[in-house]
């Protein structure tokens, strides 16, 4: 059965959602054969693709940018863009700081927390991309640096069809995205389940979702405030390249105090996910902490 990042071609029926990190190509026919053709498939395909995430940990901005490119045209801001205003530096994009990005410019958005693959199905059904949040090592528990945003663009019946910013689209079996799709984890810890963005035109209505819980509300907040911390040190950096010491003081004692309120933000949010996790998950809380000590641990005197 084909999982994420397979390569396997979706074989389902065309709809619009398909045109989502396409290249339109020299005609704008999108690699049609002939006009109103059958779109291209092949996930290897170069000529097919628009330019993926690279080697930058950039799946949730470049996810974003062409769902925005899909909704609002060439007018639509491009990852490079996105970047500058999420994450200055290369790090994980927090699902909050998408969520407000695609607000800002008037889309109408929708988190969902704890989802329901139906309903989501039915949300793209109704021609409205979806952004979610995976973990391409769904078995490893200790693992969490691989955590990956794409987008749902289609299913028939047992398929699903997935964007990968990684540069193509692909299909994926419904048990094999759910594995991927039940847990994202933080720190080893159980932060969002089953996370789920659509993205609309201003206006569509979509449906309503339930209320967070404390580790999703954990993970929001502790990913806004290490991205916080991020975003503002960078910023700082640039500003202070090229001034003399007594400016680069001033401005540097200003700049921290700036980190202050991201770096509360992260230490709560850091408290609320251990509190949704230790009803269920004290053993894993245990070995995390085991491991943090060993490596804050002083290296033993020669």
């Amino acid at each position: 059965m084909p999982q994420l990042g397979d390569r396997q071609p979706y074989e389902g029926p065309e709809t619009p959602l398909l045109l989502i990190g396409r290249d339109p190509g020299p005609t704008g026919d999108f690699g049609r054969e002939a006009h109103g053709g059958r779109l291209p498939r092949n996930p290897n395909d170069p000529s097919a693709w628009l330019p993926g995430q690279g080697r930058a940990n950039a799946c949730g901005t470049t996810t974003l940018a062409y769902v925005l490119r899909y909704l609002l045209g060439p007018s639509a801001p491009a990852r490079e863009q996105i970047d500058a205003r999420v994450r200055r530096a290369d790090i994980f994009t927090a699902p909050h700081l998408l969520y407000e990005y695609a607000r800002q410019l008037g889309m109408a958005v929708r988190a969902f927390n704890d989802a329901d693959l139906d309903l989501v199905l039915g949300v793209v059904a109704q021609g409205i991309p979806v952004v979610v949040l995976t973990d391409t090592t769904p078995l490893d528990l200790e693992d969490t640096a691989n955590l990956h945003w794409v987008a749902l663009v289609g299913h028939n019946g047992d398929s699903l069809a997935i964007y990968n910013p990684h540069g193509f689209q692909e299909a994926i079996d419904r048990a094999s995205f759910d594995s991927h799709w039940r847990e994202a984890r933080i720190f080893g810890l159980p932060a969002w389940r089953r996370f789920a963005l659509a993205v609309a035109p201003a206006g569509t209505e979509l449906p309503a979702t339930a209320r967070a819980g404390m580790s999703a509300f954990g993970a929001d907040w502790a990913s806004n405030g290490v991205a916080g911390i991020v975003n503002a040190s960078t910023s700082l950096r640039r500003e202070l390249a090229g001034h003399g010491v007594v400016k680069k003081g001033l401005f540097g004692a200003l700049g921290a105090l700036g980190l202050v309120a991201p770096a509360l933000q992260a230490a709560v949010g850091s408290a609320a996910l251990l509190a949704g996790a230790l009803p269920r998950d004290a053993s894993r809380i245990r070995r995390v902490m085991r491991a943090a000590s060993a490596t804050l641990r002083p290296p033993p005197r020669a």
